[in-house]
């Protein structure tokens, strides 16, 4: 047989049958029957995009949830001014939850960015991810009979 160079999508079973005892080997599955057929889009891009939502969901609970920057301090820097006639301990509870909330607000929008570009990752990954059958495929089978075994090559292009 002579496979000429445009048979594309056919398949071809080459065996190469009995040895010197005249045992022929075990018949194999045709590499149609092997295929994994059609390939389709896996599952991981998703699994990528769901953390990246997750992370970003988080992000904003967090922006969303940070305390508010009491009135006598700056939001830009986080630094405090006493009121006159506070009281230190107040001044410095004051302080810390200005920090908190300078803090919280940053995590959350790193965490939202990254999010978001976990997500655009994941996307990508499943847009360019190939979906079409693989037009080459060698499959090598291994055979046994009771008197003897070998291996079987089959190929589909």
């Amino acid at each position: 047989m002579i496979i000429k160079e445009r048979a594309r999508g056919r398949t071809f079973v080459v065996r190469f049958d009995a040895d010197e005892d005249g045992v022929a080997p075990a018949p194999i599955a045709s590499p149609a029957d092997a295929a994994e057929g059609d390939r389709h889009h896996t599952v991981g891009p998703w699994i990528v995009v769901g953390i990246g939502g997750a992370v970003a969901i988080t992000g904003a609970i967090f922006y969303i949830a940070a305390p508010k920057v009491p009135p006598n301090c700056n939001e830009a820097s986080g630094s405090c001014a006493a009121s006159p006639n506070e009281d230190p301990s107040q001044l410095t509870k004051e302080r810390s939850q200005a920090g908190t909330s300078v803090a919280n607000r940053l995590v959350g929008l790193v965490a939202m960015a990254s999010g978001a570009g976990i997500v655009g990752g994941g996307l990508l990954w499943h847009f360019l991810e190939p979906t079409a059958p693989r037009t080459a495929r060698l499959t090598v089978l291994p055979w046994t009979t009771a008197e003897g075994a070998g291996l079987a090559a089959a190929g589909a292009f």
